[in-house]
């Protein structure tokens, strides 16, 4: 490792796809030890931490509880600010996280982008890892879930691919904390030295040409030279120079569609990449277990009646005889064993009738009332995490892009409304994951549609008194008929005030 200055700061800024390990891999870097809020003026979370492996002069050594009071007053080693940038796919202002990745990086200006990369699906991330190399920033790229990779059947020669992409490649496992200190090792080298690598794609003399000339007229990194050729609004609104305009307005009379051109060229580069570093080891065993659950899950004619076929077995289950008898079980626990009890002892102490009606027939009442659905609730959000889990709600939201579209809306608002079922909060914040602006509104519009866990004791109350006999499929039907009127109300929302 390079002799660095003692003391130093150093802010890594994670950077990556989603679902590639990002948070993965921040929580392994800071442990417990960071600090949440929102970016300045938009509700995308924001954390940062200060990392856990601490570094003296060309010593390494891994910062365990044992260490922490003997490192708490030592300013000699280098500390890391660890700032974890939203999961984006792309650098193309198309929604407000890639803005603030984008932006940070050229205002803040942090000592290294750690690009983590899912090598399980290389192709994908590593357009993102073309972008953020012409930001001309110190950069590594963590090769995550390389233990995934290798259950495949595939396995990646890190040495080839870091040639070919000219960055330092470091393969981990960050959900195990496999090659995290090498990583962070290596990358404390990188920005100490302030190592940027090479630009990984070139593109056409004559576009090389204008993105240089653009650089050198506006003091822009090479990443923003290439937007201002593919007409990025965002940056072109900032120009003055008329020479700029000018570069610009030529080159894209060579060039008809820039944009394509450009994405084109990268996609080139990444296959050429994955085809010289990218080996078949064996077979995909979990690849074909997948493809046939997907041909029945995603079957065109039954993916639809499949849904609804267990959302219904989930609430026949969770609201009748199974539901109702743990209900049944928790409530003479509670307001019969236990109410006994209690005034059994305050008989027993002599406690005064008022105070003993108050204790029993008030509070242990009261909240055994509420206590007595907490089975059912649990069983419900049991299953949907399940789902969750599985990947079958990622499956439901691609067969419903179609019907959504007809809403005006992407199959990827299905996954908030169905987090609505479970709770409202939580779904009505993940709304801000989806690309524009307008899905995030109408989306939110419909999630309280979606009947959230806080509605289903008024449900089992009502159900249960009013049709005992059929409490799961009325409550189904309730259910499904707040989608219902949701489907309706998003009609409506789309033709009228929020179109598009």
């Amino acid at each position: 490792m390079a002799k660095t200055n003692l003391g130093k700061e150093f802010v890594f800024a994670l950077a990556g796809n989603p679902n590639s390990g990002k948070t993965t891999l921040f929580n392994e870097l800071t442990g417990s030890h960071y600090q949440v809020g929102n970016w300045a003026g938009v509700t995308v979370e924001r954390k940062e931490g200060i990392c856990k492996y601490v570094f003296h002069d060309h010593i390494t050594h891994f910062d365990t509880h044992e260490h922490e009071s003997e490192h708490k007053h030592d300013e000699s080693h280098n500390h890391i600010r660890i700032v974890d940038l939203p999961g984006i796919y792309s650098l193309s202002p198309n929604s407000a996280e890639e803005v603030i990745t984008r932006d940070y990086i050229i205002k803040e200006k942090p000592d290294l982008i750690l690009n983590i990369v899912d090598a399980t699906n290389l192709e994908r991330n590593l357009y993102l890892t073309t972008q953020l190399a012409e930001m001309e920033t110190p950069m590594v790229v963590a090769l995550n879930m390389m233990d995934a990779l290798e259950e495949n059947g595939f396995s990646i020669d890190v040495e080839k691919l870091e040639e070919k992409i000219g960055i330092k490649t470091m393969p981990i496992s960050a959900s195990k904390g496999r090659g995290v200190q090498d990583l962070v090792t290596a990358s404390l080298a990188v920005a100490a030295n302030h190592e940027i690598g090479k630009y990984p794609v070139t593109y056409k003399p004559h576009t090389e040409k204008a993105v240089n000339e653009i650089k050198r007229a506006e003091n822009l990194p090479r990443l923003c030279a290439v937007k201002l050729l593919e007409n990025d609004s965002r940056l072109i609104s900032n120009i003055q120079n008329s020479k700029t305009h000018e570069i610009i307005e030529n080159e894209n009379k060579i060039i008809r569609d820039m944009e394509t051109y450009i994405a084109e060229e990268r996609y080139r580069f990444i296959k050429s990449v994955v085809k010289a570093s990218v080996s078949k080891t064996g077979p995909n065993r979990q690849a074909e277990r997948t493809k046939k659950i997907d041909s029945v899950v995603n079957h065109p004619i039954f993916a639809i009646p499949i849904f609804i076929g267990i959302m219904f077995l989930i609430f026949q289950i969770t609201f009748g005889a199974f539901g109702t008898m743990l209900s049944d079980g928790v409530d003479m626990l509670f307001n019969v064993y236990f109410a006994d009890f209690v005034s059994s002892c305050l008989d027993k102490w002599s406690v005064a009738p008022f105070l003993s009606g108050l204790i029993v027939a008030g509070i242990i009442s009261g909240v055994g009332g509420v206590v007595t659905f907490f089975p059912q609730i649990m069983l419900l959000f049991l299953f949907l995490s399940f789902l969750e889990d599985s990947g079958y709600m990622a499956r439901t939201a691609f067969i419903m892009d179609k019907l959504f579209i007809k809403l005006g809306l992407s199959g990827k608002s299905f996954v908030p409304m169905i987090m609505g079922f479970g709770c409202s909060v939580p779904a009505i914040m993940s709304v801000r994951t989806l690309e524009n602006e307008r899905d995030r509104k109408l989306t939110l519009l419909l999630v309280p549609f979606m009947s959230c866990g806080a509605k289903m004791p008024v449900y089992a109350i009502f159900t249960a008194a009013l049709f005992p006999e059929h409490a799961g499929a009325v409550t189904f039907s309730l259910y499904f008929l707040g989608i219902l009127l949701g489907i309706i109300s998003g009609l409506i929302f789309s033709k009228t005030f929020i179109k598009g």
